[in-house]
């Protein structure tokens, strides 16, 4: 037997049988990491195991009756002492670098993909959980309003038709027990070849509301159809060929058929659109594509139309809310001066409300410019207590609670809501993007990275996110990676703020002093605010002192949100910090006296609250994050 055994340890028969053992476990380590970033299919890596195992046996058979030699392979009878004790030498360096390739493995795994890999996994557990939830508040009762198909014969009303499909999407999501997609997420599949099945599994919902409209002088048809997404059967359709003026009558009775089929139990009527004139429709649905363009003239051209449509109907509240929206957009992207744009949107939402008191969208309207504008958290808590109160499901409402919720410190609230932001707009990259802020500002950094590149793959030129992940990654210590994106980020301003913490971080002082007093020259009045936490960062804390004064002094639209940044942690131990918050209203105990109640849909347990929300932010204004 010991003769036995030394003629295994001379034809380096155990030697093989390591080498052998060690290089499998390396290839199956990197294929278990590899194969699932490529999306191969399960049985690769099976069939992968099975090969090496089933080999391991004629392995060692070859090995004791062949030797390799200077000469080749050659059988062990006819190889040289000399030649089995060379062999045996280069196997046992081959042993040493497999092992000490595996140990680098080994390593790489624990402390860079290990961890990676667990991150992603805690997001898909989170993103599970949100969704059973959702599915849990609301069972199978959920639906998306696809954009209904121009059918004209110019093809020129593609702003009718999907307006008509909107305004049913506004009217579902006033049915309790309903959830309704967003517009964004929902349309973002027009003019795609993609089948029903797979829109409604992308979007997370059961059924799906398709349709097209045929507009021709003051005639119109609407197509509709109703499909269970789980099993591609159509439950309902129907064609409506009336006169123009019975338009709102069809919309009317789109909903309440859809409302029939899902057989929800309403504790009221059937929510009804809001009747206006034909042709003030027209101009209205124009007014809002025009805005959605979110271009200097586009937003000229809204407020134009918008003020068409109320010389035909003076009564209509959809109109005055338009203008609302596109004064308040002019105002905080610096088209036109703040003080005018604002009070011009306070003017028309009122008007709003003074035909309709119940109008959910003037009263969120109005919260906007109290928090960005008049700096009064209070005001805005109570004009989006009424709106949330009229309507749970409003998306601006909702929007503005998130920002009001990271106003007043409760950076909680404001996770959660974006959270079911994403829920509801899955495919918007907006949702996400407000998402990674929260989380920013929440301190969950890691999960912020993850939601800020989301939001990239949606939509890879977003203003601002590009800058939002700069910061999250300086926070995380990795200046250099932090810089990249900063040079990503297409909005100039954010882009310098970005690059000037960014070389601070990365020791090149000159280059951090050169971007930063670019900034000054060019953005001093309008980026008040961002500069002084530019300087926070730099550690320059009288400096960063003196820019928030100024900031105050410029009445710069960022200070609302000042007590959920996290950018001023430099400071924020400095004696002159708590005052300065109290002079602004913003000390904690100033912000926890404020009282501000948010209905929320899901938590991150996946725990289910009566009354559901959801929602999406505005657009930051141009220089506040």
């Amino acid at each position: 037997m010991s003769a036995f055994f030394a003629e295994i340890k001379r034809r380096s028969v155990i030697r093989v049988a390591g080498l052998y053992l060690a290089g499998v476990w390396l290839l199956v380590q990197v294929a278990g990491t590899v194969l699932p970033m490529l999306d191969a299919p399960a049985w690769i890596a099976r069939t992968l195991l099975i090969v090496l195992a089933i080999g391991f046996v004629p392995v060692l058979v070859l090995t004791w009756a062949f030797e390799w030699t200077p000469d080749g392979l050659v059988r062990d009878a006819d190889a040289t002492r000399d030649g089995s004790v060379r062999t045996g030498k280069r196997l046992d360096r081959w042993i040493m670098v497999l092992l000490a390739l595996a140990l680098g493995y080994f390593a790489v795994d624990k402390f860079v993909l290990s961890p990676a890999r667990e991150q992603a996994r805690m997001q898909v557990a989170r993103d599970e959980g949100r969704s059973e939830a959702i599915v849990a508040a609301f069972g199978d009762q959920s639906i998306a309003v696809l954009a209904f198909r121009d059918m004209s014969q110019a093809r020129d009303q593609g702003y009718f038709s999907e307006g008509i499909a909107e305004q049913m999407l506004n009217l579902l999501t006033r049915v309790q027990g309903l959830r309704v997609t967003s517009r964004a997420s929902a349309f973002s599949f027009a003019g795609k070849d993609v089948d029903i099945p797979t829109i409604a599994r992308k979007l997370n919902v059961r059924y799906v509301l398709d349709g097209s409209v045929r507009k021709a002088g003051d005639h119109i048809r609407i197509s509709a159809q109703l499909i269970d997404g789980r099993s591609d059967t159509q439950l309902w359709s129907q064609t409506f060929d009336r006169p123009l003026q019975d338009i709102f009558t069809i919309q009317d009775e789109i909903a309440a058929t859809v409302v029939e089929q899902l057989k929800i139990e309403l504790l009221g009527a059937v929510p009804t659109v809001r009747k206006t004139k034909p042709e003030a429709l027209r101009l209205y649905l124009e007014s809002l594509a025009a805005y959605r363009q979110h271009t200097p003239a586009s937003y000229e051209q809204s407020r134009t139309l918008a003020r068409q449509a109320l010389d035909i109907d003076p009564e209509y509240v959809d109109a005055w809310n338009m203008l609302a929206v596109v004064y308040s957009s002019l105002a905080d992207k610096g088209l036109i001066p703040g003080e005018q744009g604002y009070a011009m949107a306070i003017e028309t939402a009122r008007k709003a409300l003074a035909i309709d008191p119940d109008s959910a969208d003037a009263h969120a309207e109005l919260a906007h410019v109290a928090l960005s504008a008049e700096d009064d958290q209070k005001e805005a808590a109570r004009y989006l207590q009424q709106a949330l109160a009229l309507e749970p499901h409003n998306v601006y409402a909702l929007g503005g609670a998130a920002t009001l919720a990271k106003s007043l410190g409760r950076l909680d609230v404001a996770v959660r809501l974006q959270q079911e932001a994403v829920e509801r707009d899955p495919l918007m990259s907006n949702a996400f993007s407000e998402l990674c802020l929260a989380l920013f500002q929440s301190g969950r950094v890691d999960d912020s990275i993850v939601q800020c590149r989301k939001a990239l793959e949606l939509s890879p030129n977003r203003i601002v996110t590009h800058y939002t992940l700069a910061t999250a990654l300086l926070a995380k210590g990795d200046a250099r990676e932090a810089l990249a994106e900063a040079d990503a980020e297409p909005f100039e301003p954010f882009r310098m703020f970005g690059r000037a913490m960014a070389y601070h971080s990365l020791g090149d002082k000159a280059r951090s002093d050169a971007e930063l007093a670019a900034t000054i020259a060019k953005y001093e009045k309008d980026a008040a605010y961002n500069i002084a936490y530019v300087e926070a960062w730099r550690g320059n804390v009288d400096q960063a002192f003196a820019w928030l004064d100024k900031a105050v002094e410029y009445r710069d639209s960022g200070l609302p949100l000042i007590a959920a940044d996290p950018m001023f942690a430099n400071i924020k131990r400095d004696p002159r910090w708590l005052p300065f918050l109290r002079k602004q209203g913003k000390s904690p105990e100033q912000l926890a006296a404020i009282r501000f109640e948010v209905p929320l849909a899901t938590t991150d347990a996946g725990k289910s609250p009566a009354t559901p929300a959801a929602g999406a932010a505005r657009p930051p204004a141009p220089m506040s994050r």
